[in-house]
């Protein structure tokens, strides 16, 4: 598999290796569609608190959700005109990855439905990257339409997902102020305490098995990783800073010569303790959007102002990491943000 090519300083320096994962189980059977979900039986890193259990996406202790619940995956709109997003930034877990013409979506993961904010928007429709990764992850996997590809795959799947344009129970909304200022399209909405109760009446398993990707502790690397930019789309780069004072990078659009910060619609940036670029190999699923291989592969590392080549495998069961020698990757505790990129694409780290 092509090393991706790290750039340090002014200089090109260390090699950079990438790909990914993504798939997993359940059975659909729809609310009022065949694409439609099956019944079955903080913007910051936080910091360790006392008692409690740990969050099994960011290894947070203190955590109250119940062991072993499922996760929740839904998928949010990245481009400019989708901007400001609300509530983003209190999800666990992110996947970055284009989805056609140079847009990118994000996969926001929380571990599980009663850390969803009141509000959180906007939802857009499936793509099969992300899909796939949820299924790996084991996660019910939101989104407001799908792809045609998206949709085929969720068909020869079996997974389980709920799609908010068959939803009319309130669950999901059109938010008036946020049409106010954007398309219809970038107005949808959801909460965490109305999607909790479609959930429990739809009788939607929420309950999993399925191991978190992580293995958290300390470990340094010895590359470069103060600042990192990269290429989630040819058109679409964003940088990641790290800030020492509080243990985590802070997330920008665009470059590392020009960058806009992300913010959510209450002014919090987007940040995580750990950034993992994920090389895979890209290709066009027909005329309008991408897919990527996602069967194993390298990647990078970011982690406490330094870097470090990584491994990964995904199944339809599993996501997992690993150091370059094999043995468990080690994350720094907090938020994790994961870009999915195209073999060869170019990543700076300085």
């Amino acid at each position: 598999m092509p090393m991706k090519r790290i750039l340090s300083a002014a200089l090109v320096g260390a090699v950079c290796l990438l790909s990914l994962t993504s798939c997993k189980k359940t059975s659909p059977v729809p609310d009022m569609d065949p694409h439609n979900v099956t019944p079955s039986t903080g913007g910051e890193a936080a910091a360790p608190q006392p008692g409690g259990n740990r969050n099994p996406l960011t290894g947070v202790t203190g955590y109250n959700g119940p062991a072993g619940a499922r996760p929740i995956s839904i998928m949010i709109p990245n481009d400019k005109t989708a901007r400001p997003q609300v509530g983003l930034d209190q999800a666990d877990l992110y996947v970055e990855a284009e989805t056609e013409g140079g847009i990118t979506r994000i996969m926001a993961t929380f571990a599980d439905v009663s850390l969803i904010p009141e509000k959180l928007a906007p939802i857009r429709s499936a793509r099969t990257p992300f899909l796939m990764l949820a299924q790996s992850l084991d996660s019910l996997y939101v989104h407001w339409g799908d792809s045609v590809a998206a949709r085929e795959r969720f068909h020869s799947s079996g997974m389980d997902h709920i799609d908010a344009m068959y939803v009319t129970d309130g669950t999901f909304w059109r938010d008036a102020e946020l049409k106010k200022t954007r398309d219809t399209e970038h107005s949808s909405m959801t909460g965490g305490p109305k999607l909790q109760a479609y959930i429990e009446k739809k009788n939607l398993r929420s309950t999993t098995s399925t191991a978190s990707p992580f293995t958290f502790g300390e470990k340094a690397g010895t590359g470069a990783g103060q600042q990192v930019q990269i290429t989630v789309s040819p058109s679409r780069p964003v940088v990641f800073e790290y800030d020492a004072g509080a243990g985590v990078y802070r997330k920008y659009n665009g470059t590392l010569d020009s960058k806009e910060a992300h913010n959510t619609l209450s002014g919090v940036q987007l940040s995580a303790a750990n950034v993992i670029v994920m090389e895979a190999e890209k290709f066009n699923e027909n005329d309008v959007t991408i897919g990527f291989r996602l069967t194993a592969g390298e990647g990078v590392l970011c982690s406490g102002g330094t870097s470090r080549p990584i491994r990964w495998t995904r199944t339809d069961d599993k996501l997992s990491f690993t150091e370059e020698d094999g043995t468990p990757m080690i994350s720094a505790v907090g938020k994790t943000y994961i870009c999915l990129t195209s073999l060869g694409d170019r990543t700076v780290l300085k």
